[in-house]
């Protein structure tokens, strides 16, 4: 029976779909992961947490450090667990074990109300995470297709960040609300990702590798047919299954035991203890890098260390998790291109520096304040260091420098180091930054500074070779540094490996020896592929990459300043700031998208290319980055026309921007449709090479009607959105070149629209045969026109940061010492630009500059626009109606003025 694979188990999943659903399930444990690390980080700063759990104040600090950090003990204690329990009740078993152990702890977490019970659940839940976190990731690579087990790691420690990423947005999101909710609800929602994994993990396949060692040779047979997607008795399922009995045995003959390893011998002589101390090392000092500082206190630090408020510390903690999840994926293209070590020294170089200037700026701190402000920029650009390599390699380091008999205990020991110094460095970082202030920070840039010549002299290089190579280096009795051995630091693969593969492969093809020695030359020759599936960056490539890193850049500096404005000196965040944000992930995915396929082949010629794998994937990033163009360009668009609606009054004006924001909608969703159906199956649009793979697209004259009818309508709205300010202006009481100033800032948003014009003439290349190479210019013109849209409508809103540096931020919404902190979180809305009644009436709202002694008879006098009983009308202040008709009052937009005075006792 050549058909017959079973289809009844898996509900009749094979192949792609099956390893689809594995990695969603492991993906999902990973995002719990992140999650968890990230949701005590907005825990610890609310201060319903702390009065419910008596933990408020000085003295309170290290329980607190402590309530944090034992859920690191719990996982260390799990990760030791699951190789123990893994190895008898399999893959599957161990994880739901882990999982409804999980549960346990989130429901002991969500309801407490006494420290000895939060306890309790930190520790039941960091157990099992600690056995989900250890188990997932060997069932992953024991179930997944040999040419997609790379991939499924690196995207599962991106998402690991993307869970940190969503747990910020959600801290900051529900820090409005204040209460219990503030804390209780983002514990709870851990239930999310459990119930996703009870529901998915009890019907997937086990682990083939672990049915084989425990004698159940027909079921890992069928998991093998399954997940390869062919019968039983196919050549490649039985050559499949002779290598994992062939690994199986050759661990268990060349196991080392623990004595034997601790002592430093080992019957082949290839240096397992040293290699066991360098991959448990990178993974310690990944942690005594800082990252932990980050992840679990970020927001305390920034309001500690900074003096920023508590929601700005909020939102500032999501705005690094984002960046960090976007340049966590962007390492996938640099691990290796740079190599493990190059990358580890290049992001610890990185956080040396930003750890140095943030250590100067918040010393000056003490004199001027702005200095503090300063340092957040630095934080961000941690996180940027710390993602591009020292997240990931440390995970990938010792399954690399591991023999194959050592990979076990050696994912044992460090899966164990990196829990024992996480709890290390949480339980001593609020203390820390308590009790030394800024000198804290003089010990983590220290830290980095040491890590430096560890890597640079201690660590080879693994990037490009093969367990077997590294073995037959150490094999050689190496030094011990490193750099003394050009082969030990090269990213490329020595040539003594590669005469010595290519001899073997020689030789097995000479002797054609059967099933066995085709397998090999086929693998030889799928490997010759792989390592050319890369391009290099020159000419239209190098130009696509270099403008989407330089148009990324500035865009997200933009943004932030942006942020840091509405949030922090003005206080007025609305909607066309919480969508520009918007924008911008989009903007920051989308020129991943183009560096990524600038590097696979968008920007070369056909001729190029060696493999039709490589055009496919060049494709696919192309088709990937049209699709995110269209929806971050809309969204900057409306961003601005909701800014617009800040100013205007009048009702034709605001049925102008509405009717803008409609269609700039309509005709961005039109066109994303139109894109995403342009080849049925979706797939064809990428694949269309592949012989064995058929579809139909759309005519190139139907596709090039539509793109050129999405560029006149976007041109025609970009200038709506910057003539339109002239009008606003138009009858406001100031000199003339006032009016001008302001006509042209307020018409920025508009200067998008050149790059659109630009764009047009290229549109044609659509139909050309060469497709990678001709349509170059759309794709830079695409991401300068987003970016220039980004850029320039959040440039408008920068005049406030102008005016704070040049007046001195002591006096606008920072907390210094000796004054009393913001009245706390205000709300999402842009039409009302209301900030909360209580500290408009509050004297030290409008006379930050006087200390609390001098404000006792401070009295604020209102005269605002609103009519008596209007929403805007408070009965508890003076205040004249400006405009008894009420003509002054549309849609929320009112004017007050404030005065105050001093009453003498007398008085």
């Amino acid at each position: 029976m050549t058909d017959s694979i079973a289809r009844k188990p898996y509900f009749g999943l094979v192949g792609g779909w099956l390893t689809f659903w594995i990695t969603v399930a492991c993906a999902t444990d990973m995002t719990l992961f992140g999650y968890d690390q990230g949701v005590f980080s907005g825990v610890v700063v609310t201060q319903n947490f702390l009065e419910v759990h008596d933990l408020v104040g000085p003295s309170k600090t290290s329980t607190l450090s402590t309530v944090t950090a034992i859920y690191d003990v719990g996982c260390f204690l799990g990760a030791l667990c699951a190789f123990a329990i893994s190895e008898q009740l399999g893959r599957k078993k161990s994880i739901l074990i882990g999982t409804a152990i999980m549960a346990v702890g989130t429901i002991l977490q969500a309801s407490s109300y006494h420290l000895a019970q939060m306890f309790v659940g930190r520790i039941i839940l960091g157990i099992g995470n600690g056995i989900n976190t250890a188990t997932a990731p060997i069932w992953q690579t024991e179930t997944a297709q040999v040419s997609w087990r790379g991939r499924l790691v690196i995207l599962e420690m991106a998402l690991n960040v993307g869970g940190f990423m969503l747990v910020n947005w959600i801290n900051y999101g529900l820090s409005f609300h204040g209460g219990a909710l503030a804390w209780r609800l983002p514990i709870a929602l851990q239930f999310v990702f459990i119930v996703v994994l009870a529901v998915t993990v009890p019907w997937l396949p086990e682990s083939p590798r672990w049915l084989l060692c425990h004698g159940r040779t027909d079921e890992a047979l069928h998991v093998i047919s399954s997940i390869e997607a062919k019968p039983k008795d196919d050549p490649y399922v039985a050559t499949q299954h002779r290598e994992i009995v062939y690994s199986i045995q050759y661990e268990r003959e060349n196991a080392v035991p623990w004595r034997d390893l601790l002592t430093g011998r080992s019957a082949n002589d290839t240096k397992t203890l040293r290699r066991l101390l360098l991959g448990a090392g990178s993974q310690a000092l990944q942690q005594f890098q800082g990252i932990n500082i980050m992840s679990y206190y970020l927001p305390l630090v920034l309001i500690n260390s900074v003096g920023l408020s508590n929601s700005m510390s909020r939102l500032l903690s999501a705005c690094n998790a984002t960046v960090y999840f976007v340049f966590a994926s962007v390492a996938v293209t640099m691990v290796e291109r740079f190599g493990r070590r190059g990358l580890m020294l290049l992001s610890t170089f990185g956080q040396f520096v930003c750890f140095l200037i943030i250590t100067i700026l918040l010393r000056f701190a003490e004199i001027d304040s702005r200095y503090a402000t300063a340092s957040v920029a630095f934080f961000f650009l941690y996180y940027i260091a710390f993602g591009i390599g020292m997240l990931g390699v440390p995970w990938l380091y010792p399954t690399e420098i591991n023999s194959l008999p050592m990979r076990t205990k050696g994912a044992a020991v460090s899966t164990a180091t990196n829990w024992i110094t996480n709890f290390a460095i949480v339980e001593i970082t609020p203390i820390g930054i308590q009790q030394i202030g800024w000198r804290f920070w003089i010990v983590w840039t220290v830290t980095n500074a040491a890590c430096l010549p560890i890597f640079y002299f201690f660590y080879p290089e693994t990037a490009n070779r093969t367990l077997e190579d590294v073995d037959d280096y150490y094999r050689s009795n190496p030094p011990l540094l490193v750099t003394r051995d050009p082969d030990a630091v090269s990213t490329q693969r020595p040539w003594r490996y590669r005469q010595r593969e290519e001899a073997e492969y020689q030789r097995q093809k000479d002797a054609q020896v059967g099933t066995d020695a085709s397998k090999d030359s086929s693998a030889a020759s799928v490997s010759h592929v792989d390592m050319s599936e890369s391009l290099p960056l020159v000419g239209r490539s190098l130009a696509i990459f270099v403008v989407a890193a330089v148009m990324m850049g500035i865009g997200t500096v933009a943004v932030a300043l942006r942020t840091f404005v509405r949030v922090h000196l003005v206080r007025a965040f609305g909607w066309d700031d919480a969508l520009m944000i918007v924008a911008l992930v989009l903007f920051i995915f989308l020129n991943a998208c183009c560096m990524i396929g600038a590097k696979t082949g968008v920007g070369h010629k056909m001729l190029d290319f060696t493999s039709i794998k490589t055009i496919e994937k060049a494709m696919l990033w192309w088709w990937l980055g049209q699709m995110l163009y269209l929806w971050a360009s809309a969204v900057a668009k409306v961003s601005i026309a909701l800014a617009l609606l800040r100013l205007t009054v009048r009702q034709a004006h605001r049925i102008i921007l509405w009717t803008i924001i409609g269609v700039v909608t309509a005709i961005g969703l039109m066109f994303w449709l139109v894109l995403l159906f342009d080849c049925h199956p979706v797939s064809y649009f990428w694949l269309r090479l592949e012989p064995t793979h058929s579809g139909t697209c759309l005519s190139i004259d139907t596709l090039l009607a539509i793109a050129y009818l999405y560029s006149a309508i976007t041109i025609f709205c970009d200038l709506t959105l910057g003539i339109l300010p002239v009008f606003l202006i138009w009858r406001l009481q100031m000199n003339g070149r006032t009016k001008v100033a302001l006509g042209v800032i307020l018409s920025l948003g508009a200067i998008a629209s050149v790059a659109v014009i630009i764009r047009l003439p290229f549109l044609h290349f659509y139909g050309d045969t060469d497709f990678l190479y001709s349509t170059y210019q759309i794709a830079i013109w695409s991401i300068i026109e987003t970016g220039l849209g980004i850029t320039a409508g959040s440039l408008v809103t920068l005049r406030a940061l102008c005016r704070w540096f040049l007046e001195g931020s002591s006096t606008q919404g920072r907390r210094v010492p000796g004054k009393q902190a913001s009245d706390g979180p205000y709300a999402l809305s842009s039409w009302t630009g209301e900030i909360s009644k209580k500290s408009m009436r509050d004297p030290r709202y409008w006379r930050p500059d006087l200390v609390p002694g001098q404000m006792d008879h401070l009295t604020v006098t209102t005269v605002s626009s609103p009519m008596a009983g209007s929403p805007r009308s408070d009965a508890n202040s003076s205040q004249e109606i400006l405009n008894p008709e009420g003509e002054a009052w549309h849609h929320g937009n009112h004017v007050s003025i404030h005065q105050t005075f001093k009453l003498s006792a007398e008085e």
